[in-house]
């Protein structure tokens, strides 16, 4: 009877034209956005401008059809700044039956049965039927700055103990096969003497591919802070290019950072965080963007930092920002940034300050490779902290609230936490 033939690939805000196709038999369509309603058609031609307001949030689009007596002959629904994945063929579960909500266990807790847990979750004030809860596989998603590039290989020269220049000796493919790395390294480092490493080589290329892993069980992937735009379909939308998922076991942020070559362009880090947010969000588990800058510079993104922060708190997805670069003054700690500075960054809040001395010494070289290891540990342990939980039906995830009876955890992404006395401890970490 009706069909939305606007498709919502990508981020969108602001004014967006909804157009629709609509049987004979139709006589009215009544348009709803996040259900209120936003005007009613009664002829064609079946297009609406609809206002998604300023800032980046997930909507619901209904489209409603009745007769000349106003009679519902049929509905349909399209998301936008919110992808679902359609659930697998012969799957008994149907498509918007149910929601997952992403929770954040407190350190040492223990979440109850699922049947303790009904009263915990509600959206617009009525009760929400907890089905299960899993911990699933993890992902991370990661957006880097393409500066990044440069200082994460610095990082693996002095990880192999070689000191030597990567854009003069290693392409990726060396860098990723064990055969090519070993010939590669042992020919470098005997023509400098040096027989301790040349003999090492296999040794340290499997110590490097592991090198700041997030966990066996958490697949990475990147996207490009490059932005498309989307033509015909809707005139404000962005989409970003972006790898497959690739692999955590046994391999880590250094061999990864290996293997996705950056583009060299004017990025907009700020909207392509908001789309590795969306994708995280899409996979309905356990989750992490992580964005990797060089200092304050974001290109000329649509959406600045705070709005982007605030969007991915509306999905439930957490966001790390790892700084890296040339310091200002030489660091010595594994501290985070003080919290008088964080605003100063570009607006993006905790900031994980990874960035070393213009001259890196020996003595300098462990701490750095220590606060990375330590921004990689801090991630391993908000997946271990996360457990999904699906609820009956379908739901805007930014008006599902946790309700005073949940205990030990918050929303994944949210600031506040919630604490009761009906959780028990368990080695949560």
């Amino acid at each position: 009877m009706i069909k939305i033939l606007t498709l919502f690939l990508g981020l969108y805000s602001g004014l967006q034209t909804v157009e629709l196709e609509v049987a004979e038999s139709v006589a009215s369509v009544e348009l709803r956005l996040d259900g209120a309603p936003v005007g009613t058609l009664t002829q064609p031609p079946w297009v609406m401008r609809v206002d998604l307001g300023p800032a980046l949030a997930p909507h619901e689009l209904v489209a409603v059809a009745r007769d000349a007596a106003g009679v519902e002959l049929g509905r349909a629904r399209r998301w936008a700044n919110r992808k679902i994945e359609l659930p697998e063929a012969g799957s008994a579960t149907p498509y918007n039956s149910e929601t997952a909500v992403l929770l954040k266990l407190d350190p040492g807790v223990r979440l109850p049965p699922v049947a303790e847990m009904q009263s915990w979750f509600s959206a617009d004030g009525e009760p929400l039927e907890v089905l299960r809860v899993e911990s699933t596989a993890a992902e991370v998603v990661i957006v880097r700055d393409p500066a990044v590039q440069a200082y994460l290989e610095r990082t693996a020269s002095f990880f192999f103990q070689l000191r030597l220049e990567l854009q003069q000796d290693w392409d990726a493919v060396t860098l990723t096969n064990k055969e090519a790395f070993v010939a590669t390294s042992r020919r470098v480092l005997l023509e400098r003497g040096d027989e301790v490493n040349a003999r090492r080589a296999a040794l340290i290329w499997e110590q490097w591919r592991s090198a700041f892993s997030f966990g066996d069980d958490t697949s990475v992937r990147f996207i490009s802070p490059r932005a498309a735009p989307v033509s015909r379909i809707a005139s404000h939308g962005m989409i970003f290019n972006r790898t497959a998922e690739l692999p955590s076991n046994k391999q880590g942020l250094l061999w990864h950072n290996a293997l996705v070559r950056p583009l060299y362009f004017r990025p907009r880090v700020s909207d392509a965080v908001a789309m590795a947010g969306l994708e995280a969000h899409a996979g309905r588990r356990r989750r992490v963007v992580v964005l990797m800058m060089e200092g304050e510079a974001m290109g000329p993104s649509r959406y600045p930092p705070a709005v982007v922060r605030s969007y991915l708190e509306h999905l439930h997805v957490p966001l790390y920002v790892w700084k890296f670069g040339i310091a200002a003054e030489p660091t010595a700690t594994c501290e985070t940034l003080a919290p008088e500075t964080l605003e100063t960054l570009d607006g993006w809040g905790k900031v994980r300050d990874l960035t070393h001395p213009q001259l890196l010494s020996d003595e300098a070289i462990p701490d750095w490779l220590d606060r990375i290891a330590a921004a990689a540990e801090e991630v391993r342990k908000e997946l271990r902290r996360q457990r999904v939980v699906w609820l009956r039906g379908s739901h805007l995830p930014h008006r599902i609230t946790l309700s005073e009876p949940a205990a030990g955890g918050r929303l994944a992404g949210s600031l506040a936490s919630v604490t009761a006395a009906s959780v028990t401890a368990q080695g949560v970490h």
